[in-house]
């Protein structure tokens, strides 16, 4: 028997609030507390909103860059629970008007299909021709995207001029709805501009904790 197993054997652990036995696991990667205690007073049932401010979510990011990694790793490997992950997001969701934000309007460029285009048109009563003359432009690969940023569609309340028929990308973003497994690159660059995105991603990382851990020391993860 070596050392280090030698002193595991004598080490005994107590969550520090109930008072139950825990293990190394618990003592030091939960605080010193048992599941319960550890996720009741870190990671209460209900999706915390941890921060709105636009401003801090590209910063937050990149101070978090390590976790995020862990999580997007653990994303890629097949092993996050989809339903899960889906409560998450509604969840966050519910707690976000994006009427008091729209910073996706303000910082992306939209692309829009053909159809797209002729549907916002008639909306405008517009010529097609006149319509993209006006607001749409080509990018490198030949694909039409707004042609202003902000979008000159975005109202001074945060509104769509154009809501009703908005494009198709605008309807899906964030995209949360579709398999963030194959949607990593897009999942975690849209939690530097959207809140929610950004929310559904902190909550995450919390609610797999113990998932992520496991597969990180896993041969397939790899050594920490």
């Amino acid at each position: 028997m070596s050392l280090r197993d030698e002193i595991m054997i004598k080490e005994k652990f107590t969550c520090r609030h109930c008072g139950i036995p825990i293990g190394e696991h618990n003592q030091y990667l939960h605080d010193g507390m048992c599941n319960e205690c550890f996720f009741e007073l870190y990671f209460p049932e209900d999706a915390q909103i941890y921060e709105l401010d636009i401003q801090k979510l590209s910063q937050i990011c990149k101070m978090e860059k390590k976790e995020n990694l862990g999580l997007r790793d653990f994303i890629k490997s097949g092993r996050l629970d989809q339903k899960e992950f889906a409560t998450i997001v509604k969840e966050v969701a519910e707690k976000i008007d994006c009427t008091t934000c729209g910073n996706c309007c303000r910082v992306l460029k939209t692309t829009l299909s053909k159809e797209d285009i002729d549907r916002i048109a008639r909306h405008l009563h517009m010529p097609v021709e006149d319509f993209i003359e006006e607001h749409i432009t080509k990018n490198a690969e030949g694909v039409y995207e707004v042609k202003h940023v902000p979008c000159s569609f975005l109202q001074k309340d945060n509104t769509c001029q154009i809501y009703e028929v908005r494009p198709e990308e605008c309807r899906g973003y964030p995209h949360l709805d579709k398999d963030v497994t194959t949607r990593c690159i897009q999942f975690f660059a849209n939690a530097e501009v959207c809140p929610i995105v950004f929310n559904a991603l902190e909550n995450a990382k919390g609610v797999f904790l113990e998932d992520i851990y496991d597969f990180e020391i896993s041969d397939e993860g790899g050594e920490l």
